[in-house]
């Protein structure tokens, strides 16, 4: 693991220009053979962390065939648990993130948004394609990403600007995360004022 988080340090070092969005080139977990050839690493030396990809498998039980034999469709029974238990409050269904991720910057108000430096690229893509402001923080280590998100926030709080948080939780690749109540807070500061 040490390796691993030495040569995403070395690579964010080495392309800083690709890493503050002035070139987009979207990569995604699992695709070991291009890592392998960006590190010069063997591909049976990684430690593949991809989400669903792991050849030492956690054991799980028997699934019903059916399960696999055709996509996670959104059905009318799924909409009515979800109205049910949340209530009143907003919701979006989807199958898995994907769609939220680009659903997003269209839906949201029209902010400035504050992201990982470092994490997966779509949030990036769709933020940057709708034309938001983006600004980053570092990705690699709690205490600088929780510095730079407080700052960030208390900037905006003094010149009374708002912006948008965007979260990994936890990041993937650099395996970043934030507490539920330090999410709970930024939240809460976040807010739009109420009158």
């Amino acid at each position: 693991m040490v390796n691993v988080m030495a040569e995403v340090q070395g690579s964010i070092a080495d392309n800083e220009s690709r890493l503050s969005g002035q070139a987009l080139n979207l990569c995604h977990g699992g695709d070991l053979y291009t890592a392998s050839q960006q590190f010069g690493t063997p591909v049976a030396d990684w430690i593949d962390l991809s989400t669903g990809i792991n050849p030492q498998y956690y054991p799980l039980p028997a699934f019903d065939s059916q399960a696999y034999q055709a996509l996670p469709y959104l059905r009318p029974e799924l909409d009515e648990a979800v109205r049910r238990y949340y209530a009143d409050r907003p919701y979006q269904l989807a199958s898995g993130s994907q769609p939220i991720i680009q659903f997003l910057p269209e839906v949201l108000d029209d902010m400035p948004v504050l992201l990982p430096d470092f994490g997966y690229q779509e949030h990036r893509q769709h933020w940057q394609a709708y034309g938001a402001e983006l600004r980053y923080y570092p990705a690699l280590d709690d205490v600088s990403a929780r510095l730079a998100i407080e700052q960030a926030l208390e900037q905006a709080e003094l010149k009374g600007e708002r912006f948008h948080l965007l979260v990994i939780n936890p990041n993937n690749p650099t395996g970043l995360t934030f507490t539920p109540q330090q999410l709970a807070d930024w939240a809460d500061r976040l807010a739009p004022a109420r009158s």
